[in-house]
């Protein structure tokens, strides 16, 4: 368990330093496949992280022992930590599953809206139509949904810009983004990086619409004809105007280019490279490994105390540190019996 929390630390660390370096540099950037790009690979890097930190670490042995750590650990203070890191890694559990299960709470939503909607062929594509109209349209996998009204009066631009995430996967990134949220749901960097490349993915489907055809003004208005807000389900693709203000300013920005988007690209690229030879630094894995070690190192001290016989002196038992008290030359015999584990010694 203990090995679980650390390594959901680990992840929520790199994601912290890796999603600033996104956002202070190119996330309002007009790049949108390489935006994307940079955002899967902030979670690639933190996921893969722990595991190579683990697979270089078993290639050293360590002594579970306080001076093989850094710092002046005594016994108590390990058993502390050690507890204090049960309590941390169970209070993190529950709240991963209570993620985990509003998870399935929204997969089980989409899968029933599906069920109960209406399929229609469409061109190449089926498309299901709910009766809900407070249901907004959306895609999941290869999966298209809207409702009766909007199928009436916008179906050319919602299928224009659900083709759009259906052409780049983006479920996939979805799934991602939500399965690293439930490792690392305590961190508000885990779910501004979701909201960040959710945005990413309204952008590359709002640039798929006009570039399959459709007019940018008449786009633009018809985005802004849907500002009252629908009910959609979040792990799915949809037509979310809720950040109507940044997909038209988006959709109006020119690319950047030049040095100075060479800079802005190669800071986060840097981060990258930083934050992976700082977690492959060896006083920073030992950190990360202390946590694994203390609690190695309590349950071994307290097994050896544990398996300490018994000692008796003439048939009262006295404790470990009494022995110094008896002088060699006193003792007419000792006797050993494993079960029950005791020492008995017998004096001139």
């Amino acid at each position: 368990m203990e090995s679980l929390f650390t390594y959901s630390l680990t992840v929520s660390l790199s994601i912290l330093a890796l999603w600033l370096a996104y956002r202070l540099t190119i996330a309002t950037q007009k790049h949108l496949t390489t935006n994307r790009a940079v955002l899967l690979t902030i979670y690639l890097i933190s996921i893969l992280i722990y595991p190579m930190v683990s697979i270089l670490s078993s290639n050293v042995p360590v002594a579970y022992a306080p001076s093989s750590i850094s710092v002046p650990w005594t016994y108590d203070g390990i058993r502390q930590m050690a507890t204090i890191l049960s309590y941390l890694s169970y209070t993190w559990l529950i709240g991963a599953c209570a993620c985990a299960l509003l998870t399935l709470s929204e997969l089980t939503r989409i899968c029933l809206i599906i069920r109960r909607a209406k399929p229609i062929r469409e061109g190449h594509r089926k498309i299901y139509i709910t009766d809900n109209n407070r249901i907004s349209p959306f895609s999941f996998g290869n999966i298209i949904v809207m409702n009766t009204r909007d199928y009436k009066t916008g179906k050319d631009f919602i299928l224009a810009h659900e083709e759009g995430h259906i052409s780049h996967i983006h479920t996939a990134d979805m799934i991602l983004a939500q399965l690293t949220l439930i490792i690392c749901w305590y961190n508000p960097a885990a779910w501004i990086l979701r909201k960040d490349l959710k945005l990413n993915h309204e952008y590359q489907a709002d640039q798929y619409s006009l570039d399959s055809g459709c007019d940018t003004k008449s786009y633009q208005m018809f985005l802004l004809q849907r500002v009252a807000g629908k009910n959609f389900p979040v792990l799915a693709n949809n037509l979310n105007i809720k950040n109507l203000k940044q997909r038209i300013a988006m959709i109006n920005r020119n690319r950047s280019n030049g040095v100075s988007n060479i800079l802005r690209y190669g800071f986060p690229l840097a981060a990258m490279v930083i934050v992976a030879m700082a977690i492959l630094n060896p006083n920073v894995q030992e950190t990360l490994f202390i946590s694994r070690h203390a609690s190695k190192m309590a349950n071994a001290k307290q097994t050896i105390l544990e398996k300490q016989p018994d000692i008796f002196v003439e048939g009262r038992q006295i404790e470990m540190d009494n022995l110094n008290e008896i002088r060699p030359a006193d003792i007419q015999s000792i006797t050993v019996t494993k079960n029950p584990d005791r020492i008995d010694i017998n004096l001139k």
